[in-house]
């Protein structure tokens, strides 16, 4: 099960565990653990410190053997490679990489919310009480230790955006649910990798480069790069990434283990947070150094962004669901719920929204 910390401590193990006397002492287990992103990224950062505070209260019984930036396998690899054992621990978007052995988890879509912290605990909400979704990883070997919103999605694009009709015609890279909302809007996807694309916008060969959350955007220079970003409407969070563990090892782990697991995981989604504040704020003191212009569109423009892109995106999820007999629409609403929830009790301000305040006189 999913475990996260503050307001989900009630998920999470409350026994308190001896390490002088609750662990045998054993031969190491070793687990190997695969992710596509690079080893400073925010989030991994935090898996990181997790799986060493791991490896040092099981005094060594549990050791990591990390693989960073698709060193091991690749994004679309590492999920399946869970369910053969060639990896034992991962960090990817099977819902993205492997929508067909992962249709429920795809259930964040673009204009849901751009707070990540309602995102990641209605995440853990509805996966908690969703035992369709429950039974998706089981069926894939996997047992879900995390599940984290990245940060909201921004188009850093050459020209300004303030209607649809200035969309019509553009050569955006771009994926994901941002992807599909964008090409109904009129946009035109570019299939390049996200490096590429930094080069191709410089260089003219797009005109946007989307599906890039805000400090990751700034870190990797596009705010030198572009001259506008703009949410997109709020169109928020984009993807949930999921860290798994083998299921087959997490079920010879001792109870004692598995706690340790829990209660790691739980403290490592509050240094997650504080990293990701962290990343925000230094991105923003970069982007003051920069030229960029926020453009964004107004209100009632972004209003009928959602009008005509939420039916087809909805559908489409709906549509996945039924393939695996689930009720796309209920697991849909029932997240909607709880992310308004969660959107109430943790407020959050957006990169953009920082930067904003920080250039208001």
């Amino acid at each position: 099960m999913l475990h996260l910390s503050g307001k989900l401590s009630r998920w999470l193990a409350t026994a308190t565990l001896c390490l002088g006397t609750g662990l045998a002492q054993a031969a190491p287990v070793t687990v190997k653990y695969g992710a596509y992103h690079s080893a400073n990224e925010t989030f991994i950062t935090a898996i990181n410190d997790m799986m060493n505070a791991i490896t040092e209260r099981t005094k060594g019984e549990i050791v990591f053997e990390p693989y960073y930036g698709g060193s091991l396998l690749k994004a679309q690899d590492l999920y399946p490679g869970l369910a053969r054992g060639a990896v034992d621990m991962v960090t990817s978007a099977p819902q993205a990489f492997n929508p067909r052995d992962f249709p429920l988890s795809g259930v964040t879509l673009p204009f849901m919310t751009d707070n990540v912290h309602a995102a990641t605990y209605a995440y853990q909400d509805w996966f908690s009480n969703n035992p369709a979704v429950q039974a998706e990883f089981k069926r894939n070997g996997a047992h879900l230790l995390l599940g984290w919103s990245l940060a909201e999605n921004v188009i850093w694009t050459k020209k300004p955006i303030n209607t649809a009709d200035d969309l019509k015609g553009m050569r955006i890279r771009m994926l994901l649910g941002p992807g599909e909302a964008l090409s109904l809007l009129g946009a035109t996807a570019v299939a390049t990798p996200y490096t590429e694309a930094i080069d191709l916008l410089q260089r003219g060969g797009v005109d946007g480069i989307s599906t890039t959350f805000f400090d990751q955007g700034v870190r990797d220079g596009l705010g030198n790069v572009a001259d506008y970003m703009s949410s997109g409407g709020r169109m928020g969070v984009f993807a949930i990434m999921l860290t798994s563990i083998r299921e087959k090892l997490w079920d010879s782990f001792s109870p004692e283990i598995q706690t340790i697991f829990n209660e790691e995981a739980g403290k490592a989604t509050t240094r997650y947070f504080n990293a990701l504040d962290d990343a925000a704020n230094k991105a923003v003191q970069q982007l003051e150094n920069s030229n960029i212009k926020v453009q964004e569109i107004d209100s009632a423009e972004a209003k009928r962004w959602q009008e005509q892109t939420q039916p087809t995106l909805q559908q489409n999820y709906i549509d996945r669901a039924a393939r695996v007999k689930a009720d796309g629409r209920a697991l849909l609403d029932d997240y909607q719920a709880r992310i308004d929830k969660y959107n109430t009790e943790h407020p959050y301000v957006t990169g953009i929204d920082k930067f904003l305040n920080k250039k208001a006189p």
